[in-house]
């Protein structure tokens, strides 16, 4: 799965967090997943994209997907 997070909803958690990573540390890393996603040719046997900005995960759509692997 590829979660895929809006860098500032990133950022929203991680000030909520005790240990905070700085700032530069997440641009840093959602920029080098922007620029390099997964790819199946890494070993994955898919790669399916989850989208944190829709209001309710949909499970039923996961559950689908797992059966037809």
């Amino acid at each position: 799965w590829h979660v895929q997070t809006p860098l500032e909803l990133c950022k929203a958690w991680n000030k909520q967090r005790l240990r905070q990573v700085p700032d530069a540390v997440i641009d840093e890393y959602f920029q080098s997943l922007k620029d390099n996603p997964p790819q199946v040719e890494e070993g994955f046997v898919a790669i399916n994209s989850v989208l944190l900005t829709q209001k309710e995960f949909d499970w039923v759509q996961v559950e689908y997907m797992l059966k037809q692997r």
